[in-house]
């Protein structure tokens, strides 16, 4: 499949060192942060056209003279240590919040199965409190299925209203310590 290319170079001016906090230049106008080469980094980006595209970006890297060490600029379009840019990032959560498979949202977004599911899990501590508790029916039916191939585990947990049918959750874990997780956020009234 043909990937769109784009090269570019992220080179900021400093005025101060990131460790120790010294100016860019001293006293005698002598340069105490000076340049050291640079990084090249791959950074996923939307697609344009259906057709992925991949940022090829050189970072600057810096050395500070007064405390010995070294540093590589962080640009804003994506987070420490990731090659998915936040544009990306907001694209997949995007595409969940829609009745669509997350094996679906990968393929349109040209990433991996684990990158979406790493997404969605990193939501979940944004989520309010209240949103976490549940109700539960008077008849809860419970089921496993396969669903996705994670390390952590290959199976799902599904549960549901036994009188109406209706979908209560879908659990991304059968294991009992998972299981027993979820359902004791929900105060003991409302699990029995």
């Amino acid at each position: 499949m043909n990937t769109l290319i784009i090269t570019g170079t992220y080179s900021p001016k400093l005025t101060a060192c990131k460790y120790c906090q010294s100016h860019a230049n001293d006293t005698d106008e002598k340069k105490t942060i000076v340049k050291n080469g640079k990084k090249e980094v791959t950074i996923r980006l939307e697609s344009y056209q259906n057709i992925p595209t991949i940022l090829k970006l050189k970072k600057q890297r810096y050395f500070c003279k007064n405390c010995h060490q070294h540093w590589t600029t962080q640009c804003s379009i994506v987070e420490e240590n990731c090659f998915i840019s936040r544009f990306m990032t907001f694209r997949i959560l995007e595409l969940l919040t829609q009745k669509i498979s997350m094996t679906v949202i990968a393929k349109i977004c040209h990433v991996s199965l684990t990158t979406v599911i790493r997404v969605l899990k990193s939501v979940e501590k944004h989520l309010p409190e209240t949103l976490k508790p549940r109700s539960f029916p008077k008849v809860l039916m419970v089921d496993e299925f396969r669903s996705h191939a994670t390390y952590e585990d290959k199976m799902s947990f599904i549960c549901a209203n036994g009188e109406t049918g209706e979908l209560v959750d879908v659990l991304p874990s059968r294991r009992l310590d998972k299981l027993m997780n979820y359902f004791n956020r929900s105060p003991k009234e409302k699990r029995e």
